[in-house]
């Protein structure tokens, strides 16, 4: 359709030129004025906004494979464990970012942008059996066995707040005056991610002491063998009657004896920071819609990776102590992180109008003249080493699909030069 209009221009100015002279002041004389430059705002789909503000929410799955330490190492003499894996399940993302982006191609096709992300991700870590025995050392200075167990499986519902800065490639195409393409392709930066966490944890706290000497001069020690000796003290679960167990443990905590049953940690909920994030991918391929040539509408997909690694405690143990805690999310040495979902966003385009003049390109000194004193501006003849010249050299101070836009006669009757 653009095609048939500028056609029609041209036509226009050849019928003009042979006109009657109503505007004698811009008409050609045998002096050699030309008609003035007549500009024309270019709003062909091909040539696209230079400078946009994009925003963007992203919804989606999260999933996470997790490394960590070693917690069967980090206790003393171990016995009998029975720790399971953790696992990660019911991963959710949620993104809100904005970024500046710059077409540097005079089609405004390729750019770069950059900005600020923002993800909050929710999920749940999980470990089914947590059981070891080991050696410990008890408030009266008594060497002895302590046993932990998990009353069920440890959960540990988990928040994150991950914050990039992006650096992205972008690539847009128009397919109407309505309809586009676009994608962002780049590297994340991180910034920080921190995770805030809630578990349901609850753990039962036994002993077993054994003694060696003669009475009188007993002194414990610890038991090496995975079943407690027959003369060893059990204060576990199964050595009392279970209507008087939980009392029993009440009162052998009361006396300073770190056991209890079904114990819950001081703190359930907490934050976890200085995680530490190296380079992420992403790819965002979305379909866009332009409401007017500022305002557009994008709806696609998006893609992220990204790998974090963290600094466990030296000390750490998942649990020690009677009602302490250090969670399970601590533990992770790296975690390694897939996002994918759709993407909603918005683009704000700060229009940079391309301006096509239209100037006849006929050599005054050598351009013929009808019988009224008019130039004939008809084009010019398809041969000669002049005609393809100037052709040639119009063409090159075009955009690229500006040389599509006009034949070569139309090109030879007027010089169409972007500003």
């Amino acid at each position: 359709m653009k095609k048939v209009v500028f056609f029609i221009l041209a036509m226009v100015g050849v019928v003009g030129a042979h006109a009657q002279n109503i505007n004698p002041e811009y008409d050609q004389e045998p002096s050699g004025k030309l008609f003035p430059p007549k500009e024309i705002h270019e709003h062909q789909h091909g040539f696209l906004s230079r400078v946009c503000i994009d925003v963007n929410h992203t919804y989606g799955r999260e999933i996470k494979n997790l490394s960590s330490i070693n917690l069967v190492s980090k206790y003393t003499d171990p016995l009998n464990t029975n720790i399971s894996g953790m696992k990660f399940s019911n991963g959710y993302s949620y993104g809100v970012d904005a970024e500046i982006g710059y077409y540097f191609d005079l089609a405004g096709r390729y750019g770069i942008g950059t900005g600020l992300m923002y993800f909050y991700q929710t999920g749940q870590l999980t470990m089914d059996k947590f059981h070891i025995e080991y050696k410990s050392v008890d408030a009266f200075n008594n060497i002895f066995r302590q046993s932990v167990t998990s009353t069920g499986q440890i959960k540990e519902t988990l928040a994150t707040s991950n914050i990039n800065i992006p650096i992205l490639f972008k690539y847009k195409i128009s397919f109407s005056e309505k309809l586009g393409f676009n994608t962002d392709a780049g590297i994340l930066i991180n910034i920080v991610e921190s995770n805030h966490y809630k578990t349901n944890a609850a753990f039962d706290y036994e002993a077993i002491y054994q003694y060696r000497g003669v009475q009188g001069n007993l002194v414990p020690v610890y038991d090496y063998q995975s079943t407690p000796a027959a003369g060893d003290l059990l204060m576990t679960r199964g050595a009392y009657p279970a209507a008087t167990v939980q009392s029993y443990f009440n009162s052998l905590r009361a006396q300073g004896y770190n056991v209890g049953l079904g114990v819950k940690p001081n703190s359930t909920s907490g934050n976890v920071q200085d995680i530490k994030g190296s380079i992420g991918l992403l790819i965002r391929p979305s379909f866009s819609y332009s409401f007017t040539e500022h305002f557009a509408v994008n709806l696609g997909a998006y893609y992220m990776v990204q790998s974090f690694r963290n600094n466990p405690p030296v000390n750490y143990r998942i649990t020690d102590n009677v009602g302490q805690y250090d969670p399970m999310v601590n533990s992770i040495t790296r975690s390694n992180e897939n996002s994918y979902g759709i993407n909603i966003g918005a683009s704000f385009n700060f229009h940079h109008r391309h301006h096509l003049s239209i100037i006849p390109v006929a050599d005054t000194s050598s351009v013929p003249f009808d019988e009224d004193g008019a130039e004939d501006l008809s084009p010019a003849p398809k041969s000669g080493s002049n005609y393809h010249s100037r052709i040639h050299a119009v063409k090159e101070s075009l955009p690229v699909q500006g040389e599509a836009m006009y034949t070569d006669d139309q090109i030879g009757l007027y010089g169409l030069a972007k500003k």
